[in-house]
Parts: structure tokens; C-alpha cells; sequence
């Protein structure tokens, strides 16, 4: 009250005109009066506080960072999560109980690998022998490449020794047909000189459906309860 006595009194003195003496303030009552009228402007000033930082926007704000950035480790974490699953998807890996398949068919010396995949609806040999896929299938046909890498001939022997010759694409396994062709693997005996390759192919008749891009291929050999493969692909 006291303060708003001595505010009133400055005031009306003011007003009395150019006649009244001029009174000198104290820093204290300059003080004094200086706080008490941005009290009431403030009060009654309806936009004051849009020149004014507000507390509660910028407590608002900070929570909204936050949960912006706990967001976005949360969706790295599922990106990453999601990569790892793809990842594991898409791991092919052999028999762990297979041997090398060199051992399994006595081929010490040459390296097979992957040539080629196709599909074709008929498979011929020459002028005396073709075959035909069923309707509605074709013929997958995979070629693989013997390399002898030592500096002797190699002997090879595969139709002495009656495999059963099966294939993983992508994970999905195939049994390859025994046929008469010559250039069946079932079939193979020749040998291979140094420093050279030779080919040969396994087919299996699949639904024309079944024609996929390979991302991964693995041979596997069995003779005599022994399993041996070779990752082609």
C-alpha cells in the first residue's frame, strides 16, 4: 500500500502542471515506481506474454525432442534388426556332416564350379537321342566345370562309381534324372589333361513356375552312405 501511496503522489504531481517543484527520487523510489508499473502493464496487457518466452512451450519443445530422437533409435535398431534377419534369410550353408566331394568321387586334383543354370523344354544329343519335358514343365539344366590345376592328367571316373547327385538353389534341393547322355555327370569317364576343363550337366524336371534367379547353389554326391558337396554358387 505504501508503495502505491508514494506511486499516486508522483503522479499527481505530475499532473499539477509546470508550477509544482520538481521533486528528486531516491534509486530506491525509482526503483520502486519502475516495478510496480510494468506489474500493471503486464496485467492487463493482454499480448504481453507473446514478447515473452514461455516456460511451459519450451518444456513442451524439449519433450518433443526427446521423444523425436528416442524414435529414431528405436527405428535404427529395427532397420538393423531387420538387416540381421535378412541376412540370416539368405545364409545357405552345406550338410555340416559333408565331406569334400573330391573325396566322395576320387576326383584329388580338380576343382568343380559353377558354368552355368538354363531351361529348356526339350534336351537332344545329336542325331539319335532327345527327350521332351512334360507339359507344363521344362528341363533345369545345371552345368559345372571340372579344372584340373595340377600339371598331370586326371582320371574320371563317375558312372563306375553310381552316385546320387542332388543340388541346393537357394536353399530349395533338386535330385538330378540319370539319362544316356553322354554329357550327363552320372555318366562321365574321361579324363581331364593339365591345366584344362571339361563339362558336364545335371537336369531335373521342374514346373515352368519353378524358374528362379540362383543366389546360391551346393552339389552334394552320396556313395555308399557317404555325403560329399561343393559350394558352386
Amino acid at each position: 500500500m505504501k508503495r502505491i501511496a508514494l506511486v499516486f503522489c508522483i503522479l499527481t504531481v505530475f499532473i499539477a502542471g509546470c508550477g509544482t517543484p520538481v521533486i528528486t527520487l531516491t534509486e530506491d523510489e525509482r526503483s520502486t515506481i519502475v516495478t510496480y508499473a510494468s506489474g500493471v502493464l503486464l496485467k492487463y496487457n493482454r499480448a504481453a506474454d507473446k514478447g515473452l518466452t514461455s516456460a511451459t512451450l519450451s518444456e513442451e519443445e524439449e519433450t518433443t525432442e526427446e521423444k523425436s530422437a528416442e524414435e529414431t533409435a528405436t527405428d535404427e535398431e529395427e532397420t538393423t534388426d531387420a538387416s540381421s534377419e535378412s541376412s540370416e534369410e539368405t545364409s545357405y550353408a552345406p550338410d555340416s556332416d559333408a565331406v569334400a566331394i573330391e573325396e566322395v568321387l576320387e576326383l584329388n586334383g580338380l576343382d568343380i564350379e559353377y558354368d552355368s543354370i538354363s531351361y529348356m523344354q526339350t534336351f537332344s544329343e545329336g542325331d539319335y537321342f532327345d527327350m521332351s519335358a512334360a507339359s507344363g514343365n521344362t528341363y533345369q539344366v545345371l552345368t559345372i566345370k571340372l579344372t584340373n590345376n595340377t600339371s598331370s592328367k586326371i582320371s574320371v571316373d563317375i558312372l563306375n562309381q553310381n552316385p546320387t547327385l542332388t543340388y541346393e538353389i537357394n536353399g530349395e534341393s533338386y535330385k538330378a534324372m540319370t539319362t544316356v547322355l553322354s554329357e550327363d555327370f552320372h555318366n562321365m569317364q574321361t579324363s581331364v589333361a593339365a591345366g584344362k576343363s571339361k563339362t558336364a550337366v545335371l537336369i531335373t524336371e521342374v514346373s515352368e513356375d519353378d524358374s528362379i534367379d540362383a543366389e546360391s547353389i551346393i552339389l552334394y554326391a552320396t556313395v555308399n552312405g557317404t555325403k560329399g558337396c561343393v559350394t558352386l554358387l
